[in-house]
């Protein structure tokens, strides 16, 4: 998450939905804003704030290195049970005084051309590390669009919007959802609504040409499991879409 102290904003940044664009832009309106985890720009919102409650009030320690430090003495089944529930956990341990305070935007894209973009994303960056994700990997070693799909909505499991963005959670009454196909606009609008005098104009960056997979080719590679990605996202299909600003 990309956050400007002074001005009290953050930019939540999930996955292939225009963050690069989105990022030069912040960078530019909000000189002073910084990754609050900078190894880990696609950190969730609850876990962003509770990393930047926890660096404002002296203590640095990141979640993942606690769970480290207390796997020595405490039962394996606990620091499992700690992982599972790390959203509701990083909630509770949030500084009231910052949710109170911080204003988060963020981009929402159809998931299914969202997984077709992350796809080809990584087969045209083979120069990258090896990644650790299972699906990532399906994508990069064995270039099945299928088997990507089975390990990331079936087996290891994609971030969901809403659990990304921490729906209902404590910063979501100034959390503001920008629909991809609108960004302009819908930026401009989050901007109007936080009462913010910015200008959003935004450059096309680490972006394929618009449109340049074919959908209909994709669906039919990805077979039943086009509907299972529906069902994955469902949140976002009921509930996401209607939560977007478009301007």
């Amino acid at each position: 998450m990309l956050y400007s102290p002074k001005d009290q904003i953050a930019f939540a940044h999930f996955p292939k939905t225009a963050g690069t664009s989105i990022e030069a832009w912040f960078e530019k309106e909000f000189p002073d804003a910084k990754y609050v985890e900078p190894e880990e720009k696609h950190l969730c919102v609850s876990a962003s704030l509770g990393r930047l409650s926890r660096t404002v009030s002296g203590t640095s320690l990141p979640f993942s290195e606690g769970i480290k430090r207390i796997r020595p003495i405490v039962p394996v089944w606990f620091c499992r049970l700690i992982k599972k529930n790390q959203n509701i956990i990083q909630n509770l341990m949030t500084d009231n005084k910052i949710v109170s305070s911080i204003r988060i935007i963020g981009v929402m894209r159809e998931p299914f051309e969202m997984l077709v973009s992350l796809y080809e994303y990584w087969q045209r960056c083979d120069w990258y590390p090896e990644p650790l994700s299972s699906f990532i990997c399906a994508a990069r070693r064995e270039k099945d669009f299928q088997k990507f799909l089975y390990f990331a909505i079936k087996k290891t499991g994609i971030e969901k919007y809403e659990g990304f963005f921490n729906y209902g959670g404590p910063a979501w009454r100034n959390t503001r959802l920008i629909d991809y196909n609108h960004l302009e606009a819908g930026l401009q609008r989050a901007m109007d609504d936080f009462k913010m005098d910015r200008h959003v104009k935004l450059e096309r960056l680490n972006s394929a040409p618009r449109q340049s997979f074919d959908l209909t080719r994709y669906r039919e590679e990805a077979g039943s499991l086009w509907l299972e990605v529906r069902r994955y996202f469902k949140w976002y299909y009921n509930e996401g879409q209607k939560l977007m600003l478009r301007g």
